[in-house]
């Protein structure tokens, strides 16, 4: 059987992303692009992580706050909890450099839920550091 080479690839931004998967069989061509897409999708989670933090860094804030929408849009639809939880933390930590300490709280409280909900008391912990830290300081 002859084997193909498959370029599931998407543009993120400026950023072309995926690489060449093989496969031999209509089936194993399928369930290779459903893997693929996934890993795709978490790459392009991966890819607005960079330009969040390079977009807030240069006190680009409304273009970082699109881009976290695009994120946690992409997390829920993966319905992947531990993405939304992140997306949660760059939300509180943006507003908190920001000086916006009522939303960034709101938001660290989201993600303490989730990570409850997720029973990461690693990151609860961490959280709940986080918060209480912004808290101290305003």
């Amino acid at each position: 059987m002859k084997q193909r080479l498959l370029f599931p690839r998407q543009k993120v931004g400026l950023v072309w992303v995926g690489k060449p998967v093989r496969c031999s069989s209509q089936e194993g061509c399928s369930n290779s692009r459903a893997i693929s897409h996934s890993r795709d999708r978490t790459n392009e989670l991966r890819a607005i992580d960079g330009l969040v933090t390079a977009h807030s860094a240069v006190g680009r804030y409304e273009r970082a706050f699109d881009l976290l929408e695009q994120r946690l849009t992409l997390a829920k639809e993966l319905q992947n909890l531990r993405e939304e939880l992140k997306s949660f933390e760059f939300y509180a930590q943006l507003y908190k450099q920001q000086g916006n300490y009522l939303t960034a709280r709101n938001f660290y409280e989201r993600a303490i839920i989730l990570a409850r909900t997720l029973e990461d008391s690693k990151q609860e912990v961490q959280l709940l550091d986080q918060l209480t830290k912004m808290l101290q300081r305003k």
